[in-house]
């Protein structure tokens, strides 16, 4: 009766579903990717933020797109694929944007920070963290060859 005389356009029950899927956004709000969102668009945004000195005071910024849009940001990141795996961003200097990140291990992040001490040998370069795996010495033993002055291959040697 309502219905037939204006004062409503539908009936409880649809009222109830359209207000539902009104308040519905990704329905992703659980998920990893999501909390990955949240936390970079915090550390750039919010000076409040504890990391916010070492991102959005550097200048380091979310693209329009994915500040706007966490549906864009899954769109162009894709699924973590692992447990594991965090966003990076391939310029530490650079904004979140789809042209500077990827899916990363922690090990492959510890790799591209900014403090990092690279070192060529042999038209290779490193860290001193990757030479340290890669020739089965320690970092310790590669810093301490390096404040004695040791460099190029003598680096990496057994023998040094």
């Amino acid at each position: 009766n309502e219905v037939r005389r204006g004062g409503v356009t539908c009936c409880r029950d649809c009222s109830a579903k359209s207000k539902a899927a009104l308040k519905k956004t990704h329905g992703e709000s659980a998920s990893a990717e999501y909390r990955t969102w949240c936390a970079m668009k915090s550390r750039c945004e919010n000076p409040n933020f504890e990391a916010y000195e070492h991102y959005g005071a550097r200048g380091i910024a979310v693209c329009e797109q994915w500040a706007k849009s966490f549906d864009q940001f899954l769109a162009d990141m894709g699924r973590r694929p692992s447990k594991d795996a965090t966003i990076d961003r391939k310029n530490t200097d650079g904004n979140y944007e789809p042209s500077n990140c990827h899916w990363a291990t922690r090990l492959e992040q510890a790799n591209n920070k900014r403090n990092n001490r690279l070192i060529e040998i042999g038209g290779v370069v490193r860290t001193v963290a990757q030479w340290a795996r890669t020739c089965g010495l320690t970092e310790a033993g590669i810093r301490a060859r390096l404040k004695r002055g040791i460099s190029g291959q003598a680096l990496i040697s057994p023998k040094g």
